[in-house]
């Protein structure tokens, strides 16, 4: 967090709940690895975000199922 204000980041990439708390309370925008799959592919990267988040989950990223439903929601991959 130290180097994301000395450098004026514009955003951070963590996932730990109290790092983004941290950086939330700082003022530094937050994004996580969910929405950097979302992002991915609304600009057109990847086809999918559902197979990559199930990946990361099936080996041990934890996420909570109302943010992976929303994630996907957003990525209009729902059902």
């Amino acid at each position: 967090m130290s180097l994301a204000l000395e450098v004026s980041a514009e955003i951070v990439l963590v996932d730990d709940r109290p790092a983004r708390r941290l950086a939330l309370n700082l003022g530094i925008p937050v994004a996580g690895t969910a929405g950097v799959l979302l992002r991915a592919k609304q600009i057109g990267f990847i086809p999918e975000v559902r197979p990559l988040l199930d990946e990361i989950i099936r080996r041990g990223f934890r996420l909570s199922p109302a943010v992976r439903a929303r994630v996907l929601a957003d990525a209009g991959e729902t059902a």
